[in-house]
Protein backbone atom coordinates (compact mmCIF):
# COMPACT_ATOMS: atom_id res chain seq x y z
CA UNK A 1 0.00 0.00 0.00
CA UNK A 2 1.43 3.41 -1.19
CA UNK A 3 0.67 6.35 1.41
CA UNK A 4 2.47 9.78 -0.06
CA UNK A 5 3.05 12.75 1.75
CA UNK A 6 2.02 15.20 -0.41
CA UNK A 7 3.68 18.98 0.19
CA UNK A 8 1.39 21.80 -1.57
CA UNK A 9 4.31 24.23 -0.70
CA UNK A 10 6.84 22.49 -2.88
CA UNK A 11 3.85 21.54 -5.20
CA UNK A 12 2.85 25.73 -5.71
CA UNK A 13 6.47 26.57 -6.10
CA UNK A 14 6.64 23.26 -8.66
CA UNK A 15 3.90 23.91 -10.49
CA UNK A 16 2.51 27.36 -9.74
CA UNK A 17 -1.31 27.63 -10.93
CA UNK A 18 -0.68 31.31 -12.82
CA UNK A 19 1.17 29.16 -15.29
CA UNK A 20 -1.57 26.40 -15.33
CA UNK A 21 -4.81 28.40 -16.14
CA UNK A 22 -6.05 30.50 -19.40
CA UNK A 23 -8.59 32.78 -19.32
CA UNK A 24 -12.20 31.48 -18.50
CA UNK A 25 -10.66 29.05 -16.03
CA UNK A 26 -10.79 30.29 -12.17
CA UNK A 27 -8.14 28.72 -10.18
CA UNK A 28 -9.34 28.29 -6.30
CA UNK A 29 -6.98 26.32 -4.29
CA UNK A 30 -4.77 23.70 -4.38
CA UNK A 31 -5.57 20.80 -1.07
CA UNK A 32 -5.41 17.28 -0.51
CA UNK A 33 -8.27 15.60 0.20
CA UNK A 34 -9.47 12.11 1.01
CA UNK A 35 -10.13 10.60 -2.76
CA UNK A 36 -13.51 8.92 -1.33
CA UNK A 37 -14.65 12.90 -1.58
CA UNK A 38 -14.10 12.91 -5.46
CA UNK A 39 -16.63 11.40 -7.85
CA UNK A 40 -14.95 9.51 -10.89
CA UNK A 41 -17.93 8.80 -13.63
CA UNK A 42 -18.02 9.14 -17.32
CA UNK A 43 -20.81 12.05 -16.58
CA UNK A 44 -16.96 14.39 -16.46
CA UNK A 45 -15.34 11.85 -18.68
CA UNK A 46 -14.98 13.44 -21.88
CA UNK A 47 -12.75 9.99 -23.48
CA UNK A 48 -14.45 7.52 -24.96
CA UNK A 49 -13.38 5.13 -21.82
CA UNK A 50 -13.79 6.25 -18.78
CA UNK A 51 -9.59 5.08 -17.84
CA UNK A 52 -6.96 3.89 -20.05
CA UNK A 53 -5.68 0.72 -18.66
CA UNK A 54 -1.80 1.33 -20.55
CA UNK A 55 -1.96 4.68 -18.86
CA UNK A 56 -2.93 3.55 -15.52
CA UNK A 57 -0.34 0.88 -15.21
CA UNK A 58 2.55 3.57 -16.20
CA UNK A 59 1.41 5.89 -13.73
CA UNK A 60 1.30 3.08 -11.11
CA UNK A 61 4.74 2.21 -11.91
CA UNK A 62 6.06 5.76 -12.06
CA UNK A 63 4.16 6.22 -8.68
CA UNK A 64 6.07 3.29 -7.72
CA UNK A 65 9.52 4.41 -8.67
CA UNK A 66 9.92 7.34 -8.71
CA UNK A 67 7.41 8.82 -5.78
CA UNK A 68 4.70 12.17 -6.38
CA UNK A 69 6.17 14.70 -9.27
CA UNK A 70 5.49 18.02 -8.09
CA UNK A 71 6.47 19.73 -11.45
CA UNK A 72 3.33 17.36 -12.59
CA UNK A 73 -0.01 19.23 -12.79
CA UNK A 74 -2.18 18.58 -9.99
CA UNK A 75 -5.32 16.27 -10.64
CA UNK A 76 -8.33 19.00 -11.42
CA UNK A 77 -11.59 19.26 -10.05
CA UNK A 78 -14.64 21.14 -9.36
CA UNK A 79 -17.28 21.32 -6.94
CA UNK A 80 -20.17 19.15 -7.55
CA UNK A 81 -23.25 20.69 -7.55
CA UNK A 82 -25.43 18.15 -6.60
CA UNK A 83 -23.34 17.31 -3.03
CA UNK A 84 -25.34 16.70 -0.06
CA UNK A 85 -23.58 15.61 3.23
CA UNK A 86 -24.53 12.41 4.40
CA UNK A 87 -26.21 10.93 0.98
CA UNK A 88 -26.01 7.97 -0.77
CA UNK A 89 -26.49 8.84 -3.82
CA UNK A 90 -23.39 8.45 -6.03
CA UNK A 91 -23.96 11.50 -7.93
CA UNK A 92 -24.69 13.48 -4.30
CA UNK A 93 -22.41 11.81 -1.97
CA UNK A 94 -18.98 13.27 -3.26
CA UNK A 95 -17.83 16.76 -2.77
CA UNK A 96 -15.72 17.21 -6.43
CA UNK A 97 -16.02 15.80 -9.85
CA UNK A 98 -12.66 15.17 -11.33
CA UNK A 99 -12.17 17.17 -14.50
CA UNK A 100 -8.42 15.69 -15.62
CA UNK A 101 -6.74 13.20 -14.09
CA UNK A 102 -9.20 9.88 -14.31
CA UNK A 103 -5.97 7.95 -14.93
CA UNK A 104 -3.78 9.13 -12.08
CA UNK A 105 -6.89 8.69 -9.56
CA UNK A 106 -7.61 5.09 -10.54
CA UNK A 107 -4.25 4.22 -10.44
CA UNK A 108 -3.44 5.82 -6.74
CA UNK A 109 -6.84 3.88 -5.79
CA UNK A 110 -5.28 0.61 -7.20
CA UNK A 111 -2.05 1.41 -5.28
CA UNK A 112 -4.42 1.57 -2.09
CA UNK A 113 -3.65 5.19 -1.73
CA UNK A 114 -6.43 7.25 0.36
CA UNK A 115 -5.39 10.87 -0.06
CA UNK A 116 -4.73 12.28 -3.28
CA UNK A 117 -3.30 16.63 -4.08
CA UNK A 118 -6.22 18.39 -6.09
CA UNK A 119 -6.93 22.14 -7.69
CA UNK A 120 -10.16 23.32 -7.35
CA UNK A 121 -10.74 25.22 -10.20
CA UNK A 122 -13.73 26.64 -11.96
CA UNK A 123 -14.84 27.16 -15.66
CA UNK A 124 -16.66 30.19 -17.18
CA UNK A 125 -18.88 27.81 -19.42
CA UNK A 126 -18.96 23.99 -20.04
CA UNK A 127 -17.51 24.08 -23.68
CA UNK A 128 -14.55 25.19 -21.36
CA UNK A 129 -14.43 22.98 -19.31
CA UNK A 130 -14.60 19.76 -22.31
CA UNK A 131 -11.75 21.23 -24.18
CA UNK A 132 -9.84 21.81 -21.29
CA UNK A 133 -10.41 18.88 -20.60
CA UNK A 134 -9.82 17.39 -23.98
CA UNK A 135 -6.52 19.41 -24.27
CA UNK A 136 -5.05 18.28 -20.82
CA UNK A 137 -5.06 14.72 -22.61
CA UNK A 138 -3.03 15.67 -25.69
CA UNK A 139 0.51 15.26 -26.17
CA UNK A 140 1.46 13.63 -22.99
CA UNK A 141 4.23 11.05 -23.87
CA UNK A 142 4.98 8.16 -22.80
CA UNK A 143 0.89 8.28 -21.82
CA UNK A 144 -1.48 7.03 -24.69
CA UNK A 145 -3.05 10.68 -26.58
CA UNK A 146 -6.54 11.40 -27.25
CA UNK A 147 -8.29 9.68 -30.46
CA UNK A 148 -9.70 10.58 -32.90
CA UNK A 149 -12.46 8.34 -31.36
CA UNK A 150 -11.95 10.14 -27.84
CA UNK A 151 -12.40 13.23 -29.64
CA UNK A 152 -16.01 12.36 -31.23
CA UNK A 153 -17.30 11.10 -28.21
CA UNK A 154 -16.53 14.40 -26.39
CA UNK A 155 -18.15 16.20 -29.66
CA UNK A 156 -21.43 13.53 -29.28
CA UNK A 157 -21.45 13.92 -25.59
CA UNK A 158 -21.34 18.05 -26.01
CA UNK A 159 -24.09 17.72 -28.79
CA UNK A 160 -26.42 16.26 -26.21
CA UNK A 161 -25.68 18.79 -23.24
CA UNK A 162 -27.68 22.01 -23.30
CA UNK A 163 -26.89 25.55 -22.20
CA UNK A 164 -28.81 27.86 -20.31
CA UNK A 165 -30.59 28.82 -23.59
CA UNK A 166 -31.62 25.40 -24.50
CA UNK A 167 -28.81 25.05 -27.39
CA UNK A 168 -26.27 22.41 -27.59
CA UNK A 169 -23.15 23.38 -26.18
CA UNK A 170 -21.13 22.05 -29.55
CA UNK A 171 -23.36 21.77 -32.30
CA UNK A 172 -22.74 18.73 -34.04
CA UNK A 173 -24.62 19.71 -37.16
CA UNK A 174 -23.02 22.73 -37.48
CA UNK A 175 -18.94 21.98 -39.18
CA UNK A 176 -17.43 25.43 -38.22
CA UNK A 177 -18.74 25.00 -34.40
CA UNK A 178 -17.33 21.46 -34.41
CA UNK A 179 -13.79 22.57 -36.09
CA UNK A 180 -13.26 25.25 -33.42
CA UNK A 181 -14.29 22.73 -31.04
CA UNK A 182 -11.54 20.79 -31.83
CA UNK A 183 -8.42 23.43 -31.80
CA UNK A 184 -10.13 24.77 -28.63
CA UNK A 185 -9.68 21.25 -27.36
CA UNK A 186 -5.93 21.36 -28.45
CA UNK A 187 -6.15 19.93 -32.05
CA UNK A 188 -4.01 22.29 -34.00
CA UNK A 189 -3.57 20.25 -37.36
CA UNK A 190 -6.38 21.56 -39.86
CA UNK A 191 -5.78 18.34 -41.37
CA UNK A 192 -6.40 15.93 -38.15
CA UNK A 193 -9.92 18.46 -37.24
CA UNK A 194 -10.89 18.00 -41.08
CA UNK A 195 -10.64 14.06 -40.87
CA UNK A 196 -12.52 14.03 -37.31
CA UNK A 197 -15.16 15.89 -38.67
CA UNK A 198 -15.20 13.70 -41.59
CA UNK A 199 -15.76 11.10 -39.35
CA UNK A 200 -18.16 12.26 -37.56
CA UNK A 201 -20.65 12.82 -40.35
CA UNK A 202 -20.84 9.38 -41.07
CA UNK A 203 -22.47 9.98 -37.58
CA UNK A 204 -24.15 12.95 -37.17
CA UNK A 205 -25.82 14.48 -40.55
CA UNK A 206 -24.73 18.25 -41.24
CA UNK A 207 -28.96 18.64 -42.26
CA UNK A 208 -29.77 17.74 -38.46
CA UNK A 209 -29.89 15.29 -35.94
CA UNK A 210 -32.55 13.22 -37.31
CA UNK A 211 -31.36 12.10 -40.79
CA UNK A 212 -29.12 9.53 -40.30
CA UNK A 213 -25.46 9.76 -42.35
CA UNK A 214 -24.63 5.95 -43.36
CA UNK A 215 -21.42 4.38 -44.50
CA UNK A 216 -20.78 0.67 -45.81
CA UNK A 217 -20.60 -0.50 -42.08
CA UNK A 218 -23.31 1.36 -40.62
CA UNK A 219 -25.81 0.08 -43.14
CA UNK A 220 -24.98 -3.45 -42.93
CA UNK A 221 -25.79 -3.56 -39.28
CA UNK A 222 -28.83 -1.67 -39.96
CA UNK A 223 -29.81 -4.66 -42.60
CA UNK A 224 -28.56 -7.00 -40.00
CA UNK A 225 -31.48 -5.44 -37.43
CA UNK A 226 -34.57 -5.22 -40.36
CA UNK A 227 -33.17 -8.58 -41.29
CA UNK A 228 -32.57 -7.82 -45.08
CA UNK A 229 -29.74 -9.85 -46.79
CA UNK A 230 -26.60 -8.63 -47.17
CA UNK A 231 -23.18 -9.28 -49.38
CA UNK A 232 -25.36 -12.35 -50.63
CA UNK A 233 -26.49 -14.49 -48.27
CA UNK A 234 -24.07 -12.79 -45.27
CA UNK A 235 -27.30 -12.76 -43.44
CA UNK A 236 -28.11 -15.93 -44.42
CA UNK A 237 -29.65 -16.89 -40.38
CA UNK A 238 -31.97 -14.53 -39.75
CA UNK A 239 -33.25 -14.03 -43.57
CA UNK A 240 -33.18 -16.35 -46.95
CA UNK A 241 -32.27 -14.58 -50.10
CA UNK A 242 -29.34 -13.07 -51.53
CA UNK A 243 -28.84 -9.21 -51.00
CA UNK A 244 -26.64 -5.95 -51.43
CA UNK A 245 -26.32 -3.08 -49.36
CA UNK A 246 -25.42 0.34 -52.07
CA UNK A 247 -24.36 3.35 -51.34
CA UNK A 248 -22.66 5.49 -54.14
CA UNK A 249 -19.42 3.62 -54.33
CA UNK A 250 -18.33 2.42 -57.68
CA UNK A 251 -20.38 0.54 -59.92
CA UNK A 252 -17.40 -1.40 -60.80
CA UNK A 253 -17.04 -2.93 -57.55
CA UNK A 254 -20.47 -3.41 -57.59
CA UNK A 255 -20.04 -5.80 -60.05
CA UNK A 256 -16.86 -7.39 -59.18
CA UNK A 257 -19.43 -8.01 -55.89
CA UNK A 258 -21.84 -9.95 -57.76
CA UNK A 259 -19.84 -11.73 -59.79
CA UNK A 260 -18.85 -14.37 -57.19
CA UNK A 261 -22.36 -14.20 -56.33
CA UNK A 262 -23.60 -15.01 -59.54
CA UNK A 263 -21.44 -17.69 -59.54
CA UNK A 264 -22.28 -19.38 -56.44
CA UNK A 265 -26.18 -18.72 -57.43
CA UNK A 266 -26.47 -18.34 -61.00
CA UNK A 267 -30.47 -18.83 -61.01
CA UNK A 268 -31.13 -16.56 -57.92
CA UNK A 269 -32.61 -13.07 -57.54
CA UNK A 270 -30.49 -10.51 -55.93
CA UNK A 271 -31.92 -8.10 -53.77
CA UNK A 272 -30.53 -4.27 -53.78
CA UNK A 273 -30.85 -2.19 -51.22
CA UNK A 274 -29.18 1.30 -50.95
CA UNK A 275 -28.45 3.97 -48.79
CA UNK A 276 -27.79 7.81 -49.14
CA UNK A 277 -24.00 8.67 -47.64
CA UNK A 278 -25.20 12.10 -46.30
CA UNK A 279 -28.83 12.56 -46.96
CA UNK A 280 -30.22 15.89 -47.25
CA UNK A 281 -34.01 16.27 -45.86
CA UNK A 282 -34.70 18.96 -48.02
CA UNK A 283 -33.69 17.32 -51.48
CA UNK A 284 -33.74 12.94 -50.13
CA UNK A 285 -36.02 11.85 -52.93
CA UNK A 286 -33.60 13.88 -55.64
CA UNK A 287 -30.27 12.23 -54.10
CA UNK A 288 -32.16 9.00 -54.34
CA UNK A 289 -33.84 9.66 -57.51
CA UNK A 290 -30.39 9.96 -59.04
CA UNK A 291 -28.77 7.07 -57.07
CA UNK A 292 -31.42 5.21 -58.91
CA UNK A 293 -30.87 5.99 -62.55
CA UNK A 294 -27.43 5.46 -61.93
CA UNK A 295 -28.20 1.95 -60.74
CA UNK A 296 -30.01 0.98 -63.94
CA UNK A 297 -27.65 2.78 -66.43
CA UNK A 298 -24.58 1.23 -64.76
CA UNK A 299 -25.24 -1.82 -63.98
CA UNK A 300 -27.18 -3.01 -66.93
CA UNK A 301 -24.13 -1.77 -68.83
CA UNK A 302 -21.78 -3.49 -66.82
CA UNK A 303 -23.29 -7.13 -66.54
CA UNK A 304 -23.67 -7.51 -70.53
CA UNK A 305 -19.99 -5.95 -70.85
CA UNK A 306 -19.13 -8.84 -67.71
CA UNK A 307 -20.37 -12.12 -70.03
CA UNK A 308 -19.12 -10.41 -73.20
CA UNK A 309 -15.78 -10.87 -71.85
CA UNK A 310 -15.74 -13.77 -70.24
CA UNK A 311 -17.28 -15.46 -73.03
CA UNK A 312 -15.59 -13.62 -75.95
CA UNK A 313 -18.31 -12.64 -78.06
CA UNK A 314 -20.17 -9.28 -78.47
CA UNK A 315 -23.14 -7.46 -76.40
CA UNK A 316 -25.22 -8.20 -78.60
CA UNK A 317 -24.68 -11.28 -78.82
CA UNK A 318 -24.47 -11.58 -75.14
CA UNK A 319 -28.30 -10.23 -74.69
CA UNK A 320 -29.60 -12.48 -76.86
CA UNK A 321 -28.41 -15.59 -74.73
CA UNK A 322 -28.12 -14.57 -71.44
CA UNK A 323 -30.74 -14.15 -68.69
CA UNK A 324 -32.01 -11.11 -67.30
CA UNK A 325 -29.69 -9.13 -65.52
CA UNK A 326 -30.02 -10.71 -61.69
CA UNK A 327 -30.50 -7.61 -59.67
CA UNK A 328 -33.99 -6.77 -58.00
CA UNK A 329 -33.52 -3.12 -56.70
CA UNK A 330 -36.31 -3.19 -53.30
CA UNK A 331 -35.59 0.43 -51.87
CA UNK A 332 -33.69 2.63 -49.77
CA UNK A 333 -32.45 1.88 -46.26
CA UNK A 334 -34.54 4.24 -43.49
CA UNK A 335 -32.29 7.11 -42.91
CA UNK A 336 -35.02 9.82 -41.59
CA UNK A 337 -35.56 8.97 -38.24
CA UNK A 338 -38.74 10.75 -38.35
CA UNK A 339 -40.55 9.48 -40.43
CA UNK A 340 -38.71 6.28 -41.98
CA UNK A 341 -39.01 2.98 -40.02
CA UNK A 342 -38.53 0.50 -42.88
CA UNK A 343 -37.42 0.25 -46.89
CA UNK A 344 -38.82 3.06 -48.54
CA UNK A 345 -39.04 4.12 -52.02
CA UNK A 346 -37.78 6.83 -53.46
CA UNK A 347 -39.96 9.30 -51.90
CA UNK A 348 -40.06 7.73 -48.43
CA UNK A 349 -42.93 5.50 -48.64
CA UNK A 350 -42.72 2.24 -47.29
CA UNK A 351 -41.97 -0.89 -49.47
CA UNK A 352 -42.90 -4.21 -48.96
CA UNK A 353 -39.88 -6.86 -48.90
CA UNK A 354 -39.64 -9.90 -50.72
CA UNK A 355 -40.04 -12.86 -49.34
CA UNK A 356 -37.39 -15.40 -50.80
CA UNK A 357 -37.87 -18.55 -48.83
CA UNK A 358 -39.46 -20.79 -51.70
CA UNK A 359 -36.97 -19.44 -54.14
CA UNK A 360 -33.95 -20.33 -51.80
CA UNK A 361 -32.74 -23.71 -52.96
CA UNK A 362 -29.68 -25.24 -53.58
CA UNK A 363 -28.67 -23.89 -57.32
CA UNK A 364 -26.21 -25.47 -60.02
CA UNK A 365 -23.15 -23.34 -59.20
CA UNK A 366 -21.77 -22.73 -62.95
CA UNK A 367 -22.37 -20.14 -65.73
CA UNK A 368 -23.73 -22.41 -67.96
CA UNK A 369 -27.29 -22.22 -65.97
CA UNK A 370 -27.37 -18.22 -66.25
CA UNK A 371 -27.48 -18.77 -70.09
CA UNK A 372 -29.69 -20.06 -72.14
CA UNK A 373 -28.00 -21.70 -75.43
CA UNK A 374 -30.86 -23.02 -77.36
CA UNK A 375 -28.23 -25.00 -79.47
Amino acid sequence: MLQIKYDIGQSLKDCPPSSLYEEGITFHKRIVTSIKNIEMSNRTQVRKDLVVVSNVTKIEESYQTKGYDYKETPIIVIKNPNFKPGSNNKYEKCEFLVISGHNRLSALLNLGCTTVLVDLVSFDSVIKMLSTSNKLNSNRSPFSDNTDGDYLYSIEEAYKKRDDAGKPIVDATNDQDVLSFLKESGVYSDQKRRNILEQLRRKVSSHGAFMRPMNASIAKIMAKDLKLPYDGDSNAKNVMGLGLIVGSKSWRSVMYQSESIMMSFPDKPIDVYAFIENPNPMSLSVQRKDWYDKYNSNLTERYYNFFAARLSISVIEVKKRVKKAPWNFVGFLPQNENTEFGVVDIYGHPVSVPDRTNEFKDSDPSVANILKFSG
